[in-house]
């Protein structure tokens, strides 16, 4: 089992299947030549208002959910700002050109 709670193959088939169709880039971590950074490409950020949706949809109708309240709030009054500060906090972080 792997930090994420879900069996290294697996993850390793998602993660695979995520790269071959462009959605994630794959680099070798400089800080740790034996490990791999993952992150999102155009396409992968593209995605940004497709799952800040299913958050959504899961927070309103999901009993036990673990939404937290206050991002739910600022999704609601302001959908389409919050969409683009996330994907300008994941451009910066990861360089997504």
């Amino acid at each position: 089992m792997s930090i994420e709670s879900i069996s290294t193959n697996i993850l390793t088939d998602r993660l695979n299947r995520l790269l071959k169709n462009g959605i994630i880039k794959k680099e070798v971590d400089l800080n740790n030549r034996s490990a791999y950074l993952y992150s999102l490409t155009k396409k992968g950020l593209d995605l940004v208002p497709i799952v800040m949706d299913i958050y959504r949809w899961g927070a309103k109708y999901t009993e036990k959910n673990n939404a937290e309240k206050g991002f739910k709030k600022k999704i609601d009054s302001d959908y389409d700002k919050t969409v683009e500060e996330i994907k300008n906090r994941l451009i910066t972080t990861h360089n997504i050109a």
